[in-house]
């Protein structure tokens, strides 16, 4: 009974500390600019740390209560950061207390961000009217209004010039969901990198991730793309929801196709012992030869090319 007692005093002390340490890094972010760009990233780090130490139950009451404190200390204006960072800290907690895989981990942080960010947009837009996309496209479209009359008034713009001009406005206007999710995967990935280290510095167990050369994705992801570039081909009107999705499909599996392409560039080098320079260089290059490295991100899942390049090198 003792024990339990005990047990049960040190969940509720270390609760009220991570309550409190989460606290002060959300009004750091709130009211302090500059620092506050580098504290954003560490807001959840104290509901991560809980929630990987002790149960679900008890993790969600810490949540809970984080959120509250965070209205009353960074008022309504703090309610979308709060709401973000809470759920993104108690479920990558959950995770890493159930020992869950890495690519699990990954995958949940963030679906847990893109769902917060849909929910958050929808409230924005039922609740207080705001649509913070269809502002930005607004501003954008002026823009792009004032620019081609500009350019008009120069005697620089033709029909051709102009047609291509607003199917390109046209193409960015439908890939903003693209745009939602990449950023939501790219934030996760970021949290991914950031906190393994720490926890482990506090005694929380965290699996370390495999060397980025030996990533491979699932092959199934060069059937989506394959069936992406069919459609594609019969040509969607700009405009329409064939047209949307694939459009962004297109981008998030050129851009995973990009990233097995730069991960076999890194596989090439670290199998050839070039030095480490070599691949940052080569990470730098690929960004403008994006075209070559999506062609050996295909190659590499579709075919064992791998095989080839340990082959030579044994020789």
């Amino acid at each position: 009974m003792v024990r339990l007692n005990n047990d049960l005093t040190r969940r509720l002390t270390l609760g009220a500390m991570m309550i409190a340490l989460y606290i002060i890094l959300l009004a750091v972010t709130v009211y302090v600019p500059l620092i506050g760009l580098v504290t954003v990233y560490f807001v959840p780090l104290p509901i991560v740390w809980y929630s990987a130490k002790y149960s679900r139950s008890s993790s969600i009451y810490v949540a809970v209560i984080s959120i509250i404190m965070s209205i009353l200390i960074g008022g309504i204006g703090s309610l979308p950061l709060a709401f973000l960072q809470v759920p993104l800290g108690l479920v990558l907690g959950d995770a890493i207390r159930r020992k869950q895989s890495k690519l699990y981990m990954f995958m949940a942080t963030g679906l847990t961000i893109l769902i917060t960010i849909v929910l958050e947009y929808i409230a924005m837009v039922k609740f207080f009217n705001v649509n913070i996309v269809a502002e930005v496209l607004a501003k954008a479209r002026e823009f792009f209004n004032y620019t081609l009359s500009l350019m008009d008034q120069l005697g620089q713009l033709d029909k051709k010039t102009e047609q291509a001009a607003h199917q390109m406005f046209t193409l960015f206007e439908s890939s903003v969901p693209a745009g939602v999710i990449l950023s939501a995967f790219f934030l996760a990935l970021i949290y991914l990198l950031l906190y393994p280290p720490i926890l482990r510095r506090l005694g929380i167990e965290v699996p370390k991730f495999e060397n980025f050369t030996e990533m491979k994705l699932p092959k199934s992801v060069l059937w989506y793309y394959l069936l992406v570039l069919l459609l594609m081909l019969t040509n969607p009107e700009p405009g329409t929801f064939l047209f949307m999705v694939t459009v962004n499909a297109s981008i998030i599996l050129r851009m995973l196709l990009f990233i097995q392409g730069i991960a076999f560039i890194h596989y090439v080098i670290h199998e050839y012992k070039w030095p480490v320079w070599a691949t940052v260089i080569a990470t730098i290059v690929a960004f403008p030869l994006q075209g070559f490295v999506v062609m050996l991100g295909i190659f590499d899942l579709g075919f064992n090319i791998r095989s080839f390049v340990s082959n030579s090198t044994r020789k």
